[in-house]
């Protein structure tokens, strides 16, 4: 073979590599002066990815939204059977005054499952499941704190070291593969419903305990978006991906059918489930009472933490860099006129929907025995006398962020707690800022007198 046929087979082999991407660019620095990118790559999780032949491996293998060349949400099925599944994992990154909060999201084109009948088909088109890192901040790439996980519609919290209980138990600890990696499991396709094996591409910590046969792969970032082939033996088959920023899909997040059917909804041609983007996942048992509310994982994970766990030392809520919210609600005083319980009192708290979805409840703020005699309670969260006892926020905050539709209903209430009876309502506030909007409620009386509302919201 001459010399110019040689470079010339080299050169279309080159063509068919996948290049690396970076999810951020090397110029995009952390206030610490290290890159993002550096960061997402230091702490870039080894995942042990369990696979089920009955639903086809490949329907188990991650990779890119729009490997198929677009961004239409139920076209998905056929990806796996027609495209190369090229691994790739979509990234994050919040920085706060003392800690970065790494997201990880991890993509399949099918979430595949019995038909229950009438009960219910389990399969749907696109699935997006995800973990969110919490980094303490050391002058360098940083030390790990804890880990939350996205297990469906349910959180999971893991954390190593001194960190107690917050708002939910600690599920575990996280091994961190070469002293930086976190272990993860994500589950395969198959039966999620009465079922006691994980399916569904729910995310634990991995501990090497959940049975899956024979057939499993790891993954690990490499820079190179591989294509696994081998499934068996078990965890023997390690391949590489790539990662890429989720401002791919958030920059996409009011562009309805392409690919969201509503808001941080994905739409399906296939069965009755869906998935959902990380500004749309909801604890199932905390996101109606006013603690961890819809969204918030990556809207505000600074806040998330500060709720599920306790003991985090020197820890801010002030946000370097956050680009995932849509309305940023800071709660400056409430002040009761009326009073509902006896000796002019108010077992005090305040209540906060945005798009008809809760925020803030009294377990995450509540004054007990507020007078009404002009006096102004200032709130802050996981603190005072808020129903939730086992919130104990290490930083001082009064400010949320919310990821919702543009232009949605915020609700403000004030109210008296009566414990088991039905609470009195000291009045509410509703608005419905534009985006970019910020609006001063300033000594604004409640709708039926009950309190006056200082509150500064700010939208994009």
């Amino acid at each position: 073979m001459n010399k110019n046929m040689f470079l010339c087979l080299m050169l279309v082999c080159l063509l068919f590599i996948p290049q690396k991407v970076s999810a951020f660019s090397d110029d995009t620095i952390s206030a610490e002066g290290v890159s993002y990118q550096q960061l997402l790559e230091h702490w870039s999780p080894r995942v042990y990815h369990d696979v089920n032949p009955d639903y086809d491996v490949r329907a188990d293998f991650i990779t890119r939204f729009d490997l198929d060349g677009d961004w239409i949400s139920t076209n998905q099925w056929e990806t796996v059977d027609n495209e190369p599944l090229e691994a790739y994992v979509y990234t994050s990154v919040s920085e706060t005054e003392t800690h970065y909060f790494l997201g990880y999201y991890f993509y399949h084109p099918r979430d595949d499952g019995p038909d229950w009948g009438v009960f219910g088909d389990e399969a749907h088109e696109n699935d997006l499941e995800g973990i969110m890192l919490g980094i303490k901040k050391n002058g360098g790439t940083g030390e790990f704190v804890a880990m939350n996980t996205v297990r469906h519609s349910d959180f999971y919290q893991y954390a190593n070291g001194s960190l107690s209980d917050g708002y939910e138990t600690i599920d575990g600890s996280v091994s961190l593969y070469k002293g930086s990696h976190p272990e993860i499991f994500i589950s395969s396709n198959g039966q999620y419903v009465l079922n006691t094996t994980p399916h569904g591409h729910d995310i634990q910590a991995y501990t090497g305990e959940v049975g899956v046969g024979n057939d499993a792969i790891i993954y690990e970032y490499t820079g190179q978006a591989e294509i696994p082939s081998l499934v068996a033996p078990k965890y023997e088959h390690v391949y590489g991906y790539d990662m890429l920023s989720l401002d791919e899909f958030w920059e996409l997040k009011t562009s309805y059918n392409n690919p969201f059917r509503a808001f941080g909804s994905f739409g399906s041609s296939v069965g009755d489930g869906g998935a959902n983007a990380p500004w749309n996942w909801a604890d199932t048992d905390h996101k109606d009472n006013g603690t961890v509310g819809t969204g918030v994982f990556v809207s505000d994970p600074a806040y998330m933490f500060d709720a599920h766990f306790n003991q985090l030392g020197h820890y801010s809520h002030e946000y370097i860099n956050n680009s995932y919210w849509t309305h940023k609600i800071t709660l400056n005083w409430v002040q009761p006129i009326k009073a509902e319980d006896y000796n002019n009192e108010n077992d005090l708290y305040v209540d906060m929907w945005v798009d008809g979805k809760k925020y803030i409840g009294e377990r995450a703020w509540k004054k007990n025995n507020a007078k009404s005699n002009g006096t102004k309670y200032y709130p802050s969260w996981g603190s005072d006398d808020n129903a939730a006892s086992s919130i104990d926020f290490s930083s001082e905050s009064n400010t949320i962020y919310i990821a919702r539709e543009p232009g949605s209903v915020i609700r403000i209430k004030v109210a008296d707690s009566d414990g088991t009876s039905t609470d009195d309502s000291l009045g509410e506030i509703q608005i419905s800022p534009k985006s970019g909007e910020t609006v001063e409620l300033k000594n604004v009386k409640t709708s039926n007198g009950g309190a006056y509302l200082d509150v500064t919201i700010e939208t994009r």
